[in-house]
């Protein structure tokens, strides 16, 4: 009989690991706010050009001249600038020329 009772106990304790092991993975609740993925950035001296529209009927940007610029971070909605003296936010949906080298 207390080798009866120790074999169930054996097979539970067992059992009772295996279920714990498959609710601890790592899961979001529905609701809960999704953390942004990290930006991809780009690192070194570039020159960068870009347009953006201001309005229905305007447009501003860098024009012929382009902004020197020490690291490009693209996120999902905006992409950052770093210049030596600060840094710019281009909101990806005014956007509408962007490229540097």
């Amino acid at each position: 009989m207390k080798k009866q009772l120790t074999t169930i106990f054996a097979v539970g304790t067992v059992c009772s690991l295996i279920a714990l092991t498959a609710c601890t993975e790592k899961h979001v609740p529905s609701g809960s706010p999704v953390a942004p993925s990290p930006p991809e950035s780009l690192r070194g001296s570039f020159d960068v050009f870009y347009e953006l529209q201001t309005s229905p009927t305007s447009t501003a940007g860098t024009g012929e001249k382009p902004k020197k610029v020490s690291a490009i971070h693209f996120h999902e909605n905006y992409i950052v600038l770093e210049e030596a003296t600060g840094g710019r936010v281009l909101p990806v949906d005014k956007i509408k020329e962007f490229w540097w080298r």
